[in-house]
């Protein structure tokens, strides 16, 4: 095929810059080593320890040479007597891979020292920079897979075309186990065999699964037909042409000659630069071929993407975005917006998206193998569709950006977020985290009602919506106080529900007899005709200000006018999330004549100042009923809550000062609503258990109507475990099962390794009161291990075969144990319950915990071990 040549230094701006020279810089050091770049046995070029390079090039006819690495201009190499030619780098370079040719005379030529890489579409020298994390693509003494060439038909193009396909280090060893596979695109420039030689992925790949941080899958890296683009010209680029060739052709190929897995949740698409371009168009029109989406340098995608994309979040697991520091630095941002702006606005909608920022690097080779890194510890963990808190890949040391997942089922951790975090001593948690399950639906109990409510804006001049719940048995024969729940920048009013599940909390805690009745209004905090969260969401924040009429002049009297609720200051009680703790500060301390109770959860930056939000501490003194600051010791937002403790404790203002160990996330918020909801509306402040209870002191009331006929007796320890689980589920019989990665009552589960899924499909697993907790597993884990009091115990275990890929007897064998004792060797899951979805359960009494732990390991044969429940009770 053809490829146009194009100006080599045009590529270097798009695929590789580089640290610039800078005035004082240090001396080299004269420690400088032939680059492993080099061809086998040549002295040059050179690397030193602190990343300069050196370049020798004998041509003694030559009037000039110059290196087209080191700065704006490259580097200019000098003439000795013998009529070599060399040269240092001004200054050190970034680590990883880099790009270089030789001019000579006004000619392009390349290194005879170094190794030829395909890249500005021509085979150009290549040299590799020492990083300080080059551990994870070093090549290692464990077990490798193969990196082969196919050669596919494509009717399309009139001609076969090339792929290069990584299958992992056991593909060979198990004919009839089937692999998820990742579509990997290189950029503009470069071709099908920049992953393997540049991007070192297949050494990436053979060391995250010796660690055992993977799920093994398959690669596919095919050319993308990039090339045919002049640089200048990448607006135009049409994807149809390749789009055909990867979804109609490679995709059907790959799965005809591979042990695929061949549907949609076990197919991802990635790309580096122009790559991370084609990986997002043809994603975004195939959603129901990839579930998994990355993109290297490649722009972002906005909540306006995502709008434009119906099923979006139904079928997308995973949006993981990266960029190099230096890409982002200066006022800089990706192209398509700001990438982290956009990542932030699609975990507020719900969606699991992943920021991640490669330290001290630009758009390059080292970004992107970082990037894969991170990416692949991600993929095919499957049950995160619906965003989950955990578990991240973690960044390199130095690095910056938001790299955590977005917010929903395990509650999402951003740690870091924000910035720097310094605790002091008032910065510790002034009651206990809430008992397991007490946002969980409780069917035993009685139920508010949750809709959606429409209301004439005159702050807006639109027709706007509010959540709203109400509690049971809602009478409009008696009056009721109104709490006010704000949302976060990307959120809307749903937010609230989506996260935290309030009406289940507000059920839960009226049930036990904790609350008085109220209703909860969620409305849009963002006061404008266009209120959804799209687009860059930062630049919506001036209606976040305008929110504070749209609240007093339109919510309020709309919420009074529709409902049977107490109009005075004593009964209405105002608390948000994020920016919408900014807000509720902002506006409840503004108008203590229209609000008594106040509360900011993880306040965010549009919080005013302490004196500005308190000029007269003695009015708030006198008017206050209630002031509540709650942030996660986790959160770089801490400095914002912690700046108006201390002013309030200065000035003698009472307040709550709660400071957990979460980070800015909805595990956060909903552990805060939980205790603000049981302080407001009453004359004296509940008695709840502080830091240091006993978890006997945490486990809420249930009425005795839902025990099961033959519960444990009364003060013994019970855990039930839904495994794979993000969220708790109470069976048929009353009782609660916990997601497997939580603490339980009494005790503790470190979280397990293995990968979880969420069956989609329809299925009944019949004759059991639980059967819920068959539609999640986990599989491919060596071990559960609970930290439990010393003693005896009876342990259960839970198995159904589900997975839809296992077809009869023979398929899935594995071994397990239950502390060493009583091993269950060679256990044919498909065999021992007759047939799929069948309930199977093993039970060992007498079990001894005598060191603080209790285990059970687990040992794969034929495909991956798996188990859906787990029941532990003290004897």
């Amino acid at each position: 095929m053809e490829r146009k040549m194009t100006t080599p230094v045009l590529v270097l701006m798009l695929s590789g810059f580089l640290c610039l020279a800078q005035a004082g810089q240090p001396p080299e050091t004269d420690d400088f080593k032939p680059a492993s770049s080099n061809q086998p046995g040549q002295q040059y070029p050179q690397v030193n320890s602190q990343r300069y390079a050196r370049f020798r090039i004998v041509a003694p006819e030559a009037q000039s040479v110059s290196v087209s690495l080191g700065g704006r201009g490259g580097t200019a190499l000098a003439k000795g007597e013998d009529g070599a030619w060399t040269g240092t780098t001004a200054g050190p370079l970034d680590e990883g891979f880099h790009y270089y040719h030789l001019t000579v005379d006004g000619g392009t030529f390349n290194d005879p020292g170094a190794l030829n890489f395909y890249g500005s579409t021509r085979w150009e020298s290549g040299i590799e920079i020492p990083a300080h994390d080059q551990d994870f693509y070093a090549l290692k003494d464990v077990p490798h897979g193969r990196v082969q060439q196919v050669l596919f038909p494509s009717k399309s193009t009139g001609a076969p075309r090339r792929a290069f396909v990584y299958t992992p280090p056991d593909y060979d060893k198990d004919p009839a186990h089937r692999y998820p596979v990742l579509y990997l695109q290189h950029g503009w420039g470069e071709d099908e065999t920049a992953w393997s030689n540049q991007g070192r992925a297949h050494l990436i790949m053979d060391n995250l699964i010796a660690e055992g941080k993977i799920r093994p899958f398959l690669i596919v890296m095919t050319y993308g037909m990039t090339n045919e683009t002049r640089f200048g010209g990448l607006r135009s680029f049409d994807i149809g042409p390749f789009q055909t060739v990867l979804v109609d052709e490679l995709v059907p190929y790959i799965d005809a000659n591979f042990r695929t897995l061949s549907d949609q949740p076990h197919r991802a698409m990635a790309g580096l630069s122009m790559g991370g371009m084609e990986t997002k168009s043809i994603t975004l029109k195939n959603l129901d071929k990839f579930s998994h989406i990355g993109l290297f340098s490649g722009g972002s995608i906005s909540q306006e993407d995502v709008s434009n994309t119906p099923g979006f979040k139904e079928k997308v697991k995973l949006v993981f975005v990266s960029y190099g520091s230096r890409e982002l630095g200066g006022g800089r941002g990706g192209f398509g917006g700001d990438p982290k702006a956009n990542a932030e606005a699609l975990k507020q909608a719900g969606i699991n998206s992943v920021f991640y920022v490669s330290p001290d690097t630009a758009h390059e080779f080292q970004s992107w193998r970082r990037s894969l890194h991170q990416f692949a510890q991600l993929l095919f963990r499957e049950g995160s569709s619906v965003p989950a808190a955990a578990p991240v890949a973690a960044q390199p040391t130095s690095a910056r950006g938001d790299s955590a997942p977005s917010e929903a089922r395990r509650g999402p951790s951003r740690g870091g977020f924000g910035g720097a975090i310094e605790l002091g001593p008032d910065d510790k948690p002034a009651f206990a985290d809430p008992p397991a399950g007490f946002n969980a639906r409780r069917e035993n109990i009685p139920h508010g009602d949750v809709r959606m409510v429409e209301y004439d804006s005159k702050t807006v001049g639109t027709r706007r919506k509010m959540l709203v719940y109400t509690p049971p048995g809602y009478s409009a024969d008696k009056k009721y106080p109104v709490l006010y729940l704000l949302h976060g920048i990307g959120g809307d009013e749903t937010e609230w529900q989506r996260l935290c599940r309030p009406e289940n909390i507000m059920d839960n805690l009226l049930a036990d007899g904790k609350i008085e009745p109220m209703i909860v209004v969620m409305p849009n905090g963002r006061a404008q005709a266009n209120d959804r969260a799209e687009g860059n969401v930062y630049a919506g924040a001036a209606a976040f200000a305008a929110f504070e009429g749209d609240l007093l002049n339109d919510v309020i009297p709309a919420i009074e006018a529709k409902y049977s609720v107490h109009a005075d200051r004593e009964h209405r009680a105002l608390a948000g999330l994020s920016m919408g703790g900014g807000q509720s500060l902002n506006f409840g301390l503004g108008h203590l004549d229209v609000f008594a109770w106040v509360g900011g959860f993880s306040s965010a930056p549009n919080t005013k100042p302490p004196a500005e939000l308190v000029p007269d501490p003695a009015a708030a003194r006198e008017k206050l009923k209630l002031l509540w600051l709650a942030c996660g010791s986790k959160d770089g937002l801490i400095r914002i809550s912690q700046n108006l403790h201390n002013y309030l404790k200065e000035n003698n203002v009472p307040h709550i000062w709660h400071v957990d160990s979460n980070a800015h996330d909805a595990t956060e918020w909903a552990n805060n609503l939980y205790l603000f909801a049981q302080h407001i509306f009453r004359s004296t402040p509940p008695t709840l258990p502080g830091p240091g209870a006993t978890a006997a002191a945490l486990t809420p009331a249930v009425p005795t109507a839902a025990a099961p006929a033959a519960a444990p007796a009364a003060g013994k320890l019970v855990i039930r475990v839904a495994c794979g689980a993000y969220q708790p589920y109470t069976d048929k019989d009353g009782n609660l099962w916990l997601p497997d990665e939580v603490r339980a009552p009494g005790a503790s589960l470190s979280p397990p390794d293995g990968m979880t899924v969420e069956r989609a499909e329809q299925f009944e697993v019949p004759n059991v009161a639980f059967p819920e907790i068959f539609r999640t597993e986990r599989y491919s884990m060596s071990a559960y291990e609970f930290n439990l009091p010393n003693g005896t115990y009876t342990v259960r275990l839970h198995f159904a075969e589900c997975f839809t890929g296992i077809t009869g007897v023979g398929q899935r064998v594995y071994s397990f144990a239950v502390q060493g004792q009583q091993p269950e060797k060679d256990f044919d899951l498909w065999k021992e319950a007759g047939g799929p979805y069948k309930a199977i359960r093993r039970e060992y009494k007498g079990v001894a915990v005598t060191d603080g732990k209790l285990r059970i390991t687990f040992t794969p044969n034929i495909e991956n071990p798996a188990i859906n429940g787990i029941e532990i009770f003290a004897e």
